[in-house]
């Protein structure tokens, strides 16, 4: 998804954590319709500096998670304080000194 802020995000749920398709498919519908709802609470916290901002989310558990229970996971997430405090100048950010 690209918006006017520049924010592109990326939904996966791997096949090793999930082996049906229809399933997969459905747990990304839920993610991306949690992050739709919720945008405006991850968004916010990007800094005015940052032109773009390539976000991740990725699927973890072994079972069909409720829509509630992703999009209350969603709504925990924050940016690492360590990517926030970095200057504006994001060519020399050394990517092995990220927190995982």
């Amino acid at each position: 998804e690209t918006s006017d802020t520049g924010v592109k995000i990326l939904f996966a749920v791997p096949r090793r954590s999930l082996k049906s398709a229809v399933i997969r498919n459905r747990m990304k519908r839920r993610m991306k319709e949690a992050y739709r709802l919720n945008k405006k609470h991850i968004v916010i916290n990007l800094p005015n500096e940052i032109a773009s901002c390539y976000i991740g989310f990725l699927y973890v558990s072994k079972k069909e998670e409720s829509f509630r229970l992703i999009q209350q996971a969603m709504l925990k997430w924050r940016i690492p304080s360590d990517i926030l405090t970095h200057s504006k100048d994001t060519e020399n950010i050394d990517v092995n000194e990220l927190p995982l």
